[in-house]
């Protein structure tokens, strides 16, 4: 099941937390793709690299930001931040697996932490006004923003930041190119893809400081990753099959979901390839026309590659629902669960028991139990907890479930930036909650935490 979501305090590299008490409200332009086959093949790609990185592949999250720019970035201590501009951008699996390792290697020799710390120790050099610039420098590889947002005044503060994350850059480079060689893959495709970054950047910041600049010169990088692929064993190294396989049907998906309907009618009318039953079904979707939908993805689930492909019929089960065909729905991603257990699956059965007019709702309750219990960033599934909760109340005339349905609304409010209506949510749960619960701790954790920012700056209340 593929969720847009805006997220709220787990986007902004050093925490929404702290930018609200700067007094300063982030923007919700971009959204993350949450998408159950999309995790996993970038889970895949994740996992060996930071085992060899000496750090457990459970504890490094990632993030796939819907924006085209090609950038990648690290944040809050093990999250990973990749654009979907940057996985169009790469022409062979190597280019992705370049970028990760770098990314892994900041993880690793604890770049994230210690930026945060050098970034709180920049005095009163117009912190409060470099914040957003920096953020959003760091975030984009863009210097302009922080231009903008800065003015002359605090110039210092944003290079010294900066500068310290250009050290930073270099060491990430020498420590992803290790983890290569111990994967025995050739670091060739990261080389080719800063090369390409690295006229790309020419194009867009030419004329502008090159100070602001958060990586360094990628050509510059380039030009040493290059000396590593002339003395690695691996250089010529052939990358294995599997990540070709995944890598090809990554870049499908997310040029499915990224490219217009027309554009994806354009290309792929009276075409039979499974690429182009998959990107017509989902251009149709979209479109509303779900029969069309239907009909070609189960064509396509005729073809014998893909008869047990549980991502397939997870999106059968998803345009089925759509188009308020439930039971079959429901039937669909219980089939894709049977083939393949992933929790972003396991929601969509959810979704399903939801709406069925019978639907069990201890069930319900139970799969979106475990999903929060593991992701508290997605507010579809606190808003399918709070329907859960409704019913459940509706029977039980229990006020502690009224207080989890409350609480479950004031948490998806929080992370969609409704702060004022999150507040009155949070006052409505502790009105019913049991008293000595886990889930009156929760609201009263979340309840000085919105207090916090309710202090520093009221206006987001409004």
């Amino acid at each position: 099941m593929q969720r847009f979501v805006y997220p709220v305090r787990k986007y902004l590299v050093f925490g929404f937390l702290f930018i609200l008490l700067l007094g300063i409200r982030p923007s919700f332009g971009a959204s993350l793709i949450r998408d159950a086959e999309l995790e996993e093949i970038l889970a895949s790609y994740i996992k060996p690299v930071a085992r060899v990185a000496g750090l457990r592949p459970e504890s490094i999250k990632f993030y796939l930001i819907a924006d085209r720019s090609v950038n990648a970035f690290t944040a809050g201590g093990r999250t990973l931040f990749l654009h979907t501009g940057l996985i169009d951008q790469c022409e062979h699996p190597g280019q992705l697996l370049g970028v990760i390792a770098h990314e892994i290697g900041h993880i690793a020799s604890g770049h994230v932490a210690g930026g945060a710390e050098h970034y709180y120790s920049l005095s009163n050099a117009g912190i409060i006004a470099v914040a957003l610039g920096v953020v959003a420098a760091v975030a984009t590889n863009n210097p302009l923003p922080a231009v903008a947002a800065v003015g002359a005044g605090p110039m210092f503060a944003a290079k010294s930041f900066l500068s310290y994350r250009r050290i930073d850059e270099y060491a990430a480079d020498v420590a992803a190119c290790q983890y290569l060689r111990k994967l025995g893959l050739s670091s060739k495709g990261m080389q080719q893809l800063l090369c390409k970054i690295g006229q790309h950047s020419q194009m867009n910041v030419s004329g502008h400081d090159p100070y602001l600049l958060t990586h360094p010169n990628p050509e510059d990088r380039a030009k040493k990753v290059e000396e590593d692929v002339k003395q690695s064993p691996y250089r010529d190294a052939s990358i294995p099959e599997h990540f070709t396989k995944s890598f090809k049907r990554l870049q499908l998906k997310l040029r499915a979901n990224m490219q217009s309907e027309t554009q994806l009618i354009r290309m792929y009318q009276g075409q039979e390839k499974p690429e182009a039953l998959y990107s017509l079904g989902m251009a149709h979707s979209r479109l509303g026309d779900f029969p069309k939908a239907e009909g070609l993805i189960s064509k396509l689930l005729q073809n014998a590659e893909f008869k047990q492909d549980a991502f397939i019929h997870e999106l059968q089960g998803e345009i089925l629902h759509k188009s308020g065909k439930i039971s079959q729905a429901k039937a669909c991603y219980e089939r894709a669960l049977k083939i393949k257990r992933h929790p972003l699956i396991e929601l969509g059965l959810a979704a399903c028991l939801l709406g069925e007019n019978k639907g069990d709702i201890e069930e319900s309750l139970g799969i979106l139990r475990r999903f929060i219990e593991q992701d508290k960033a997605m507010p579809e599934a606190w808003h399918l907890y709070s329907v859960a909760m409704g019913r459940k109340y509706a029977v039980s005339n229990d006020k502690h479930d009224l207080g989890e349905m409350a609480h479950a609304i004031a948490e998806r409010f929080v992370l969609m930036g409704d702060l004022k209506n999150a507040f009155e949510q949070v006052h409505r749960a502790k009105a019913n909650l049991r008293q000595g619960s886990a889930s009156l701790q929760q609201v009263l954790s979340l309840e000085a935490e919105l207090n916090r920012i309710k202090s520093r700056n009221s206006k987001l209340f409004r």
